[in-house]
């Protein structure tokens, strides 16, 4: 999916859904809009007649324009009130208005910066409309056998006003924090029986090697050396051996501070000693999303190139009787 930034007027933009963003409390339509209300008719302006709040947060409405404009159909998204507006909810926002998009099967989305802010305000604004977009495009579809049927979004296009200058530097840095979001995601989403703590280690051996990381993985005869005692017992019920993972970004050589960030890696929880109910069993590979949270930031911090020292430390095991 690329992401790409135009200047167009909204009614010329070459896209199949354009989003546009109304406040609740906004009387009339903000500047931008009414061009577009115009252009179709009265449409916009007339949901609020006929629908009971369309700019309810999170509430989304397409209409249809049948070529009276450029846009094969806009989606109006509701915003809530103005002064409730923060970066989460837009970024919130970003991902509910192209989760709804998928009903049509878009190869083009153009959005509005939801912000309306100045432009300092503005331009954070942005960096989350960015962020949302990745997240909101996410999919797991590792093990879909059709891989041929899968809907892909080709390109969003950010339209940008006079006072709301976004660089692609500023785009790129939102993709890479969402991108490194959904890889803790698929880390998550697989089964048990594949995502086991040699997987992890793999995992983050990728990582270490793709983006200038250093990594120490320690295994079982190292933690017995270490007495680390509680680890091995939990590790002690399974044919999986533990690993214990050790990922380091040294951004900063001349500074003595180091921040470390540690995530729990247990791959599949049975419960131990007390077996957990069947009911639910499926849901104990989610014991590992702190370490896949780790994962992700790690990747994050070493891609951005950011000027800190962070270790990650994921201690990886699965827990069985």
């Amino acid at each position: 999916m690329k992401i790409t930034i135009t200047s167009e007027a909204l009614i010329n933009i070459p896209c199949d859904v354009l989003v546009i963003g109304q406040f609740e409390d906004d009387a009339v339509l903000a500047a931008g809009l009414q061009e577009l209300d115009q252009a179709l008719r009265g449409q916009i302006s007339a949901l609020g007649k006929t629908l009971p709040n369309p700019a309810e947060y999170g509430k989304t409405t397409f209409i249809y324009t049948l070529n009276q404009i450029v846009p094969k159909s806009v989606l109006l998204l509701g915003m809530g009130k103005r002064q409730a507006m923060t970066t989460d909810r837009i970024r919130a926002l970003s991902a509910i208005a192209l989760r709804a998009t998928r009903q049509i099967r878009p190869a083009t989305i153009a959005t509005m910066n939801y912000g309306h802010y100045s432009s300092q305000e503005g331009l954070a604004a942005a960096q989350a409309l960015v962020e949302g977009i990745v997240l909101g495009a996410y999919q797991f579809n590792h093990y879909k056998s059709n891989q041929d049927n899968l809907q892909a979004i080709d390109e969003v296009l950010i339209v940008q006003s006079e006072t709301e200058q976004i660089s692609e530097e500023q785009i790129q840095k939102s993709v890479i924090i969402g991108q490194s979001v959904n890889f803790a995601r698929d880390l998550v989403n697989h089964p048990a029986n594949v995502l086991t703590p040699t997987r992890m280690a793999e995992e983050a051996s990728q990582l270490a090697e793709q983006y200038g990381m250093s990594l120490a993985v320690l295994e079982l005869q190292d933690m017995k050396a270490l007495h680390m005692e509680a680890m091995l017992a939990v590790a002690q019920g399974s044919e999986q051996p533990p690993k214990l993972l050790v990922l380091k970004h040294m951004g900063d050589l001349t500074s003595n501070e180091t921040i470390a960030f540690v995530g729990k890696g247990i791959t599949f929880d049975s419960g131990g000693i007390s077996l957990k109910p069947g009911e639910g069993m499926q849901d104990m590979k989610d014991d590992m999303g702190g370490g896949a949270a780790v994962l992700g930031a790690m990747a994050a911090i070493a891609r951005l190139k950011l000027a800190v020292n962070v270790i990650g430390i994921v201690p990886c095991t699965e827990n069985m009787p």
